[in-house]
């Protein structure tokens, strides 16, 4: 699975997620500004560091869509951030 977090504009990112085989997911906006790091960058990071493989990013690596969604492709869709292998 490859995430990636794009800044769109001012205040505002984007976050895509490509799992081989299945529809590209995004969402954007994503919420949780912070001028720092984004909010889903967070889940990103303690998910992968702490082992949790059924948070948001683990359900999506498995095909899901963590709730967020219903089988839609691009566009306000899912959440995450820059990594690979979950």
């Amino acid at each position: 699975m490859d995430v990636e977090f794009r800044r769109t504009g001012e205040r505002r990112y984007a976050v895509i997620i490509i799992v081989p085989g299945r529809p590209m997911l995004e969402m954007n906006p994503a919420p949780g500004y912070d001028t720092r790091m984004p909010h889903d960058l967070i889940h990103f990071v303690v998910e992968r560091e702490l082992g949790i493989r059924h948070g948001i990013f683990g359900q999506l690596a498995a095909g899901g869509t963590a709730g967020t969604s219903q089988g839609q492709s691009v566009s306000s869709i899912v959440r995450v951030w820059p990594g690979r292998n979950i």
